[in-house]
């Protein structure tokens, strides 16, 4: 009867210790892919900021990058991000891409984790620019 309790208790405890380290490592991967996530949006963020800037021309296309391997990288808490774009003239569209690489949970001899957005932003070229300094009305 001891023996039957023993293996019965010494398989809820080996049961109960694999599905904690599974969980453990899901929800650190689940942590990584989250964090890759945020910074690819960051990494949008910044080419979208440099499309935006007053003293540049959306429709110049060497504006950005044109591809992974001319891209910007910024290194962010030990993670990497990289941007890039293409603009289409005809239609005035560019096409972003944006990478979030970080390091994987499950061990640095693993790939790391990457994260790659896309976003098209249209151009609506304006006849006049309003003035960046109101001042200059008066």
């Amino acid at each position: 009867m001891a023996m039957g309790t023993l293996t019965v208790l010494t398989l809820a405890g080996t049961t109960v210790m694999t599905y904690t380290a599974s969980n453990t490592k899901t929800a650190a991967r689940s942590k990584g892919d989250e964090t890759t996530f945020a910074l690819s949006e960051a990494a949008l963020n910044d080419a979208m900021s440099v499309l935006a800037s007053p003293t540049n021309d959306p429709l110049e296309p060497t504006l950005l990058p044109s591809t992974e391997a001319t891209a910007s990288t910024t290194t962010y808490e030990n993670s990497t991000v990289k941007w890039w774009g293409t603009l289409d003239r005809s239609k005035a569209v560019w096409t972003i891409s944006a990478l979030g690489l970080s390091a994987n949970p499950a061990g640095p001899s693993l790939a790391p984790i990457r994260r790659l957005m896309t976003a098209k932003v249209f151009v609506t070229p304006t006849v006049t620019q309003p003035l960046n300094n109101l001042s200059w009305d008066y």
